[in-house]
């Protein structure tokens, strides 16, 4: 995985992070009507939101879990190969 792979936020993530800010858009709109159906359609609209909200979260937690974990192997590798590992076997004989 290139780094602006590992960076970037899966075009899923993307999709809905941009999603949940149009809606939060129209919530606010809908905040300052007073008929009937945008009071229908705000309350539609909230629990909408409240379920992409969690959806989100879930999604971004295990984005940040894989990122963490691809960082870490990255890392021993790195590690591995200049030397630097814990463990190094012991020759015979020393």
């Amino acid at each position: 995985m290139i780094r602006t792979e590992l960076d970037s936020a899966p075009e899923e993530l993307d999709t809905l992070r941009r999603k949940i800010m149009q809606l939060e858009i129209e919530q606010a709109a809908l905040k300052k009507e007073t008929d009937q159906l945008s009071k229908e359609r705000l309350s539609q609209l909230e629990k909408e939101l409240s379920d992409m909200r969690d959806q989100f979260q879930a999604m971004s937690a295990r984005w940040e879990n894989r990122k963490g974990r691809h960082r870490q192997g990255a890392e021993a590798a790195r590690r591995a190969g200049a030397g630097e590992c814990r463990h190094r076997p012991r020759r015979a004989g020393i």
